[in-house]
């Protein structure tokens, strides 16, 4: 009855309906991002760049987001992400310069960052019983995903039947009619932060470093950012060595490209499953078997002869990925729950993996140089090294 409740709350069904639709437009864009910067001239080290930028911004902005997020309610914080959007969508639309891109880059960090954190952790307040943790995670994640599942390939197709800037246009007017929805409609009771009593917001909180201190205070936490650290180095496989692959070495386009997108998001629309998967044999054994996968379809990419098998081995990373996901993002959250630092929690991780992500662009984009196969051995051993510092702290149960 616990899990009835939840799922059908008001706060799960609106947090979960507003974070689709941003997840919409923003993974309208997401499908050609690599293709698009190449178009302006910059180089593939530019584009790396470029999304590494992105991802610094995720790691300055995410703890500071958390915490805030914890003392002021987090729909303050989504609607403050929406309207960087916005000025970020019209970046993309006015500016091919490198330096203003840049700029950009880093607005859309911002802009993810808060309204995806603070939507994750908005549904983790209301989940009551950790035992259901996983499941209503996996809830969460599968209806979201399937904007993630979606968006790229309708992003794909539009861009090579009418172009970037159309896509553009469509992803501002999502986040504009949101925008709009939200002034015109009183949603007040969002504005609870989730604590009781209000706790002011102190210079402290604006410290993204003591926030992930605080953080690794704990040592399931840290476990987790070492193998989460390990794990998104491999973030720019999906928009940065995926597409090269697929359009270089096999010669598909855009929307090749937004079907082997389709195929990840359709496995996460599965987390449902999965989430309840991991909470009969428990989160830590989910976060191994998801992240053991991760890195051997990486090793069976490296060799891959042909576009068919290719998009069966995306679909069964996006299975594991999946897998992976909803496990982590249950762990910490029982963590989080448990000692009363949700947003902190979420904020301070989020910012651990971006940090891996912002330095694995800036690597991997000089090592393509070299050749994909070198990018995708190094994140492979990257993962199976931590999974061997990690496995004696996720082959138990957690307790706090």
């Amino acid at each position: 009855m616990m899990l009835h409740h939840e799922l059908y709350s008001p706060k799960f069904m609106k947090t979960t309906t507003l974070n689709a639709l941003y997840l919409l437009a923003s993974f309208l864009y997401a499908s050609f991002l690599t293709p698009y910067f190449l178009s302006l001239g910059f180089s593939t080290l530019q584009v790396g760049v470029l999304f590494s930028l992105f991802a610094f911004g995720m790691m300055i902005a995410s703890p500071v987001i958390g915490t805030i997020s914890d003392r002021i309610g987090r729909f303050h914080i989504m609607i403050f992400g929406f309207i960087v959007e916005m000025i970020a969508l019209a970046g993309y639309l006015l500016f091919t310069n490198f330096w203003l891109v840049s700029v950009v880059r880093l607005l859309a960090a911002v802009s993810f960052a808060s309204v995806t954190l603070s939507a994750r952790s908005r549904i983790h307040d209301i989940i009551k019983n950790d035992g259901e943790r996983g499941r209503v995670s996996g809830v969460y994640e599968s209806l979201t995903s399937v904007s993630v599942a979606v968006a790229p390939l309708a992003g794909g197709f539009l861009a090579d039947t009418y172009g970037f800037s159309a896509v553009f246009l469509i992803a501002l007017a999502i986040i504009v009619l949101i925008v709009i929805f939200l002034s015109l409609f009183d949603l007040s009771h969002y504005h609870q932060p989730p604590q009781k009593k209000h706790v002011p917001v102190t210079l402290r909180d604006l410290n993204p470093f003591a926030d992930v201190l605080d953080f690794l205070k704990f040592k399931q936490l840290r476990a987790m950012a070492y193998l989460g650290f390990a794990a998104n180095f491999s973030g720019p496989f999906w928009n940065l060595v995926l597409p090269l692959i697929i359009i270089d070495r096999f010669g598909g386009n855009n929307k090749t490209f937004g079907f082997a997108i389709l195929l990840i998001g359709l496995a996460h629309v599965f987390q449902y499953s999965l989430g309840q998967f991991s909470d009969r044999i428990g989160e830590g054994r989910g976060i191994l078997i998801g992240a053991a996968g991760l890195a051997i379809t990486l090793l069976f990419l490296i060799v891959v002869p042909n576009l068919e098998l290719l998009f069966v081995i995306v679909l069964l990373r996006g299975i594991l990925g999946a897998l992976w996901n909803v496990s982590a993002w249950a762990y910490m959250s029982t963590i989080g729950e448990r000692c009363k630092i949700e947003g902190k929690v979420v904020g301070s991780y989020t910012s651990l993996i971006k940090l891996s992500a912002a330095i694995s662009y800036l690597v991997s984009g000089a090592l393509l140089l070299l050749g994909f196969h070198y990018v995708l051995l190094l994140y492979c051993l990257l993962i199976l090294g931590a999974l061997g510092v990690t496995f004696k702290t996720f082959n138990v149960p957690l307790k706090i």
